[in-house]
């Protein structure tokens, strides 16, 4: 058993790598495809016993009338409507039943098999079998969870489910308003356009929990993102856009890179009327088929010149166990004159902190003076490796500053527990049990840097932050090239693999806050980019190339000394309509949060 904190990384259905899979049932099996051609829906979802409702938009090639498997508690709006996009809000009533039940939401237009756009499983309302794992709950949530004095004004039933007793806690706590008017327990949970679309605090059986560490073993084929659009209409080019391959993997033994169209899988070819369950099934056999045989191109060209597709030979992709690392790249390029070293990182693990040593021995060996960090992709991981990683930044000179400090609740705070100081250079965690020699050891192998520049999205979030946070406030200059960071300044203290009764736990609830040296912890909201460029929907170039528009305006920034505006880079994005992504658990199969292991056993 376990007891650990950290910062738990929202996995947010609507970020922008959501991968969609839907799938149409067999109603009217005789009839083709297509009624539906784009969905925004996952195809399964999960909700707890409570009435609620939530959205899906989609695309009809005619007209439509919704169809749900029980009307009984399920509920479309509108029930019908016409050709093209869509939304409908689908509402469902509390379940009063101890058990779980199972409902579908389908699109039927004339003509076509009915499309299946979510099948629902909303929990029961519990016979009371989870009492003791409740109480639990309930005990360990008046102690240390960061807002619990408001926890004694929430009226709690403990004969429900497990997961239902949590969320009532948090929601009452939430019903509660600060002084601004926002919820007590803003900070808990990831908000987009006013809306928290889930709490960062949560509890789950152990064989259900999330993937806490880089380092884990996947059978797949190691393709991970992939966008499906086109280039350009007349003459067609589209395609499956390759995203990010996993190193070690069928796909990256295979010379598959990120960038590389995909334009037929197992003989099927992609065109422009391609139905949406067609490409949903190509990209499927892509990330976990066996002996798929793919064509993929290398893409030049566009925008300024016609679009290139220069076939690769035909590859055959398997599906085999890998180890996922935590370093995907690394690299030193030459950027008129000045040595710049590239590190797309991926989840802080003290799994991978030698494979730090390594890159950054070679850094320096290969005399770098720049570090472009690139965090697009990392949720965060364990705090002891992101203080490992800021030595390497940072060096000797700032040995013992203040990295990162937490701080506790107001009646933790007041019983003595003054928090955690983790220090640049330094084994020792002063204020907790923890220690690291490799931090220590770091500082042989740092670069000693005044500035770094990172690349930063939506998915760069907790550990990431703290990196940014933590090194500016030692005076560091770091830039940033991207999109808004997620904004998690809270942190979990919480049980892995806890049992209660027969069954085994993983329940973390946020109970600190993390703040740098100069106190600043404000940053619920995320970082905003010193130069803001979304490439969502530019034509994606190999990572750490001048064909990567973060990259490349990062090259630019450093090339030039001036920063550059988002259309300013050293080689011009190119644009794409983007049509579907999907994503292949990426990034969440790497760490999240920022973890720290206090008693692990």
């Amino acid at each position: 058993m376990g007891k650990i904190s950290y910062l738990q990384t929202l996995l947010v259905a609507v970020a922008a790598f959501a991968f969609v899979a839907c799938s149409d049932d067999k109603n009217g099996s005789d009839l083709p495809d297509g009624g539906v051609t784009e969905k925004d829906c996952s195809n399964t979802k999960s909700v707890t016993g409570g009435a609620g409702s939530f959205k899906i938009t989609f695309t009809a090639v005619g007209d439509w009338e919704a169809v749900s498997s029980d009307d009984s508690w399920l509920t479309i709006v509108p029930a019908d409507g016409g050709k093209g996009s869509n939304k409908i809000t689908v509402s469902f009533t509390q379940n009063t039943a101890a058990t779980s039940r199972r409902g579908t939401v389908a699109i039927r237009v004339s003509g076509y098999r009915d499309a299946v756009l979510c099948t629902l499983t909303q929990s029961g309302a519990g016979s009371g079998s989870d009492t003791a794992v409740n109480e639990w709950i309930e005990e360990y949530m008046k102690e240390a969870y960061l807002w619990n004095e408001a926890i004694d004004q929430v009226a709690l039933d403990n004969t429900v489910s497990f997961k239902e007793y949590l969320k009532s806690i948090l929601d009452g706590v939430a019903a509660q308003k600060d002084a601004s008017g926002r919820p007590v327990n803003y900070d808990d949970g990831y908000w987009e356009n006013g809306v928290r679309q889930e709490y960062y605090s949560y509890i789950e059986l152990n064989e259900q929990s999330r993937s806490t560490r880089a380092g884990e073993t996947y059978n797949d084929t190691g393709i991970l993102n992939v966008i499906s659009g086109y280039l350009q209409e007349e003459p067609y080019i589209g395609g499956l856009v390759i995203m990010g391959v996993a190193p070690g993997s069928s796909a990256d033994e295979a010379g598959l890179k990120r960038g590389h169209m995909v334009t037929e899988v197992d003989g099927v070819k992609y065109t422009k009327n391609l139905s949406a369950d067609v490409k949903q099934n190509m990209f499927l056999k892509l990330v976990q088929g066996n002996n798929v045989r793919i064509v993929a191109n290398e893409v030049s060209g566009g925008d300024n010149g016609d679009w290139v597709l220069t076939p690769l030979p035909e590859m055959t992709l398997s599906s085999f166990s890998y180890v996922d690392p935590a370093i995907y790249k690394q690299d030193v390029v030459d950027i008129d004159g000045r040595k710049v070293a590239y590190l797309l990182y991926m989840g802080f693990s003290r799994a991978y902190d030698e494979d730090l040593f390594e890159a950054f021995d070679r850094f320096k060996a290969e005399g770098a003076e720049e570090l472009v960090l690139d965090l697009r992709y990392n949720g965060g991981g364990e705090v002891l490796s992101s203080t490992l990683l800021a030595t390497l930044i940072a060096g000797q000179e700032y040995k013992g500053q203040v990295y990162v400090k937490t701080t506790y609740n107001a009646s933790r705070t007041a019983a003595g527990q003054t928090g955690a100081l983790y220090k640049i250079g330094e084994s020792v965690v002063s204020g907790s049990d923890s220690s690291y020699s490799l931090i220590a050891e770091a500082l042989n192998h740092s670069l000693g840097l005044k500035r770094i520049y990172v690349i930063c999205s939506v998915n760069t979030a907790s550990a990431s932050e703290l990196i940014i946070n933590g090194l500016r406030g030692m005076g560091i200059e770091v830039r940033l090239i991207g999109t808004q960071t997620q904004g998690k300044n809270v942190g979990m203290e919480g049980y892995v693999n806890r049992k209660v009764g027969n069954l085994y736990y993983d329940f973390l609830p946020i109970t600190f806050y993390s703040e740098n040296a100069v106190g600043f912890k404000d940053y619920s909201d995320g970082f905003t980019p010193d130069v803001i460029f979304d490439d969502a929907n530019y034509y994606p170039g190999d990572f750490g190339t001048l064909d990567d528009g973060l990259f490349s305006r990062a090259a630019s920034w450093i090339r030039t000394g001036e920063k550059p505006g988002a259309a300013s880079s050293l080689r011009k994005s190119r644009s794409m309509v983007v049509k579907q992504r999907y994503r292949a658990d990426f990034p969440q199969r790497h760490p999240v949060g920022s973890l720290v292991l206090l008693d692990e056993q």
